[in-house]
């Protein structure tokens, strides 16, 4: 082979790699593993849609984020940033009936229920292709780090009302401070400007939905069951 022929062919090895490299790094994987969730349960789910664009109700929508952006303060963007690294210590660590760090048995049923609002969210944010406020309206101005993905609906508003409502059945005595939690979880999302507040009140119609569905799992009561005594010491005080 000629060294001009070479040259050739590993330019374009290369060109073709780094293509490759690029569409790798594009393309979103779907979680598709479920633990307690039914995937024809998540699909059928009455989420109810967002407002249509340009609506009266999209305007409203709009006009609150707004009005959330020009009240917020550096301590409520600094608590939002903080809850943006999703995860059991920062929303309910303080208040949560499991002591930190997490015991095995218990990080691995809170991971088992992020899968299957992981896989819930996926396909609603899908469903409904809603952009971020951000890229819709130039006047909203995030004090959060500007996210990829469609809006509708929130993953963190979901994940914190259904990660709450868990911990409620194994502390129903904790009911109301972790579900107080859960909605201020969800309101830093509006607050820190990545979300309509549409969003966020489907995040948490979405969390109650979805843990409907994983409750009456037998394998969520087995694993309910196996962490009931962790459950014991831990919370509020």
């Amino acid at each position: 082979m000629k060294p001009g022929m070479q040259l050739f062919l590993l330019l374009l090895a290369a060109t073709a790699g780094c293509a490759a490299g690029r569409q790798g790094v594009q393309a979103y994987q779907p979680p598709t593993t479920l633990y307690y969730a039914r995937e024809a349960a998540i699909q059928a789910l009455p989420l109810t849609p967002p407002p249509a664009d340009g609506s009266e109700a999209d305007r409203r929508d709009l006009a609150e984020l707004i009005r959330l952006q020009e009240e917020r303060t550096p301590a409520g963007c600094e608590r939002a940033l903080k809850e943006a690294a999703s995860g059991y210590e920062n929303f309910f660590g303080d208040i949560g009936p499991f002591r930190l760090p997490l015991e095995p048995a218990p990080a691995a049923l809170l991971r088992r229920v992020r899968a299957d609002v992981a896989r819930a969210v996926y396909v609603f944010k899908k469903r409904f292709a809603r952009k971020r406020p951000y890229l819709r309206d130039g006047a909203v101005k995030p004090c959060l780090k500007p996210e990829a993905g469609y809006a509708y609906p929130s993953g963190h508003s979901a994940l914190a009302m259904t990660w709450a409502l868990v911990l409620a059945d194994l502390r129903p005595d904790l009911r109301a401070p972790l579900l107080e939690r859960a909605r201020g979880v969800s309101l830093g999302r509006a607050l820190g400007g990545v979300h309509h507040p549409a969003d966020i009140e489907a995040g948490r119609e979405l969390g109650y939905a979805l843990h409907a569905e994983i409750a009456v799992a037998p394998a969520y009561a087995a694993d309910l069951a196996a962490v009931a005594g962790y459950a014991a010491a831990g919370g509020a005080e």
